[in-house]
């Protein structure tokens, strides 16, 4: 069963979903960081799995997505990764498992350079990594990317915009997803208003290829056919100790129809790396 729940952050609450195993095992919690702009919902049909094998399961809702509290303004990738480290202390004086154990993670676009910057930063406190399609662009092409989000999302009064994300997300969502899932990806990507891109500016902003040769973990890549696909070929091999995973023909929204699978596979991976 899945718990949702708040801790104290920098800039207000941060919210999280938690699944526990039905068995205390010696696995370490695996931690998982979503993509801009969803929340930890999308990985709703995957807790329960990775539970199921033995492990407790923590999916927060970035800062300025989901229900968790916004900076500010637009932040880096750096200050996300501290906030996801505050979360962990925090749950760690009621699940006595989270400390002073490290843990592994598992982050999708946005979560992969979150959860990067928190193995680079912190690698006593991170066994393995699961990266889901890398966002680690050149610089030439962060730029452009920075300058291609300048003024977004903008909201037109007669809601052209809503017709406008749902078609964005059904080009992007995998045929296997039903309407239901696409319907809720679309209203989480309406959920965060004109903070929706700040998750995509932290990101380009990020050097993320300089980062993952500094990654020493084991690292699992799970390379999906989406909009990400071919940047993760071009890059997977910085990463000194990393296993790739090609996910042939599958986009978003597989954790709704592949949760066990894909599950069973990171399962193995970490079972067999920590």
């Amino acid at each position: 069963m899945i718990s949702k729940g708040y801790v104290e952050g920098r800039w207000g609450q941060i919210h999280y979903r938690i699944c526990l195993p039905a068995t205390a095992t010696n696995k370490a919690p695996i931690l998982l960081l979503h993509p801009t702009p969803k929340s930890g919902w999308i990985y709703e049909d995957l807790m329960p799995h990775l539970a199921f094998c033995g492990r407790i399961v923590i999916a927060p809702d970035t800062p300025g997505y989901g229900a968790s509290a916004p900076p500010p303004g637009p932040v880096v990738i750096a200050d996300y990764a501290t906030e996801i480290w505050t979360l962990l202390g925090a749950l760690a004086n009621s699940i006595p498992e989270l400390s002073p154990h490290s843990v592994d993670l598992l982050g999708y676009h946005t979560g992969s350079a979150i959860a990067t910057q928190m193995a680079v930063s912190h690698p006593d406190r991170v066994n393995a990594l699961v990266l889901v399609s890398l966002p680690a662009f050149d610089e030439d092409t962060r730029i452009q990317k920075l300058a291609a989000i300048k003024g977004k999302p903008v909201a037109d009064e007669n809601g052209t915009h809503l017709a406008d994300m749902w078609k964005i997300c059904r080009s992007l969502t995998d045929s296997r997803a039903d309407l239901d899932w696409l319907s809720r990806s679309v209203v989480e990507n309406l959920r965060s208003g004109r903070r929706a891109f700040w998750g995509y500016d932290a990101v380009y902003r990020y050097d993320m290829r300089a980062a993952l040769r500094q990654v020493n973990q084991p690292t699992l890549v799970l390379n999906a056919h989406d909009d990400l696909f071919e940047i993760t070929s071009q890059t997977a091999a910085l990463i000194g100790n990393a296993e790739i995973c090609e996910l042939p023909g599958t986009r978003h929204g597989m954790f709704s129809f592949m949760a066990r699978q894909i599950a069973e596979r990171i399962n193995s991976f970490l079972d067999s790396n920590t």
